[in-house]
């Protein structure tokens, strides 16, 4: 071989650091919408499940993002109402429920349920909607032991449908600085 064709070590860090640059790049000089197709393109039927204050806290995020909110469920009428006040116009048109498992079952066009009630509910209301097909973002705690958490991980698994769990605690800077410290 000779020299003009040998790769050396500074020539490969070269070539790569221009490729990652290209990477990096992509998705500043593109819309995320060009690149993920049809379905970011389009609002979310959201159902909220468990109108508390919480919820009104991520209600807020979600209808920043232009989600279409068509069914509301909880056991309190009161709660219900306090939300509607807070977000009347877009709330003013969905369904209301007090039972969720009629909900999942009436509402087909929803496609994904936001879960905030009372903690002992988060296992049952995850795992109905992950069954009736539907996405859950789900307020912490999720489950109150191993085995719950293990049975909703196995579900998730299987029906392959997006889950998240609000642990929005976990990205301040004062957590972080917290899990530094214990870690060191």
């Amino acid at each position: 071989m000779n020299q003009h064709s040998q790769i050396t070590r500074r020539s490969l860090l070269k070539t790569l650091g221009a490729a990652g640059a290209g990477v990096w790049a992509l998705p500043h000089l593109v819309p995320s919408r060009a690149l993920a197709g049809e379905g970011a393109k389009s609002k979310l039927n959201l159902a909220l499940l468990g109108c508390g204050g919480r919820m009104g806290q991520i209600l807020g995020s979600a209808l920043d993002q232009g989600d279409n909110v068509v069914a509301i469920c909880d056991v309190d009428a009161r709660q219900i109402a306090v939300l509607k006040n807070k977000f009347s116009a877009p709330l003013e048109r969905a369904k209301v429920y007090e039972d969720y498992r009629q909900l999942l079952d009436v509402e087909k066009s929803v496609d994904a349920v936001v879960i905030a009630p009372g903690q002992r509910w988060h296992v049952p209301m995850s795992k109905a909607a992950m069954l009736a097909g539907k996405h859950v973002f789900c307020e912490k705690p999720l489950a109150h032991s191993c085995a719950e958490a293990r049975e909703i991980r196995e579900l998730g698994r299987q029906s392959q449908l997006a889950t998240q769990l609000g642990t929005q605690g976990g990205s301040t800077d004062t957590f972080r600085r917290s899990m530094e410290v214990i870690q060191a």
